[in-house]
């Protein structure tokens, strides 16, 4: 039972948001495992491949810094406009 539990953490451990992962470790660290440090390694390798998509992301904002504000002006745009539209 105790397996399948750390299994089913793990899986959604890897789908969480970067707090969520952080939270979920923590509190993993204080729960006893059938096997030690074993979800604990697993879990540490996912948050750090989390941050490393988080570091490539802003470099890439970095290199593209006008087409990504033009994405996100227009995607404001187009936000503000579905807003309007279902106020009217």
């Amino acid at each position: 039972m105790g397996i399948i539990f750390a299994v089913v953490i793990v899986c959604v451990y890897m789908v969480c948001p970067l707090i969520g992962k952080v939270i979920l470790l923590i509190a993993n660290t204080f729960l006893p495992d059938p096997i030690p440090f074993v979800d604990e390694i697993i879990m540490w390798i996912g948050l750090m491949m989390h941050l490393a998509r988080l570091q490539m992301m802003f470099e890439f904002i970095g290199r593209h810094k006008k087409a990504f504000l033009a994405i996100l002006l227009i995607i404001i745009a187009v936000i503000l406009c579905f807003c309007n539209s279902n106020h009217g």
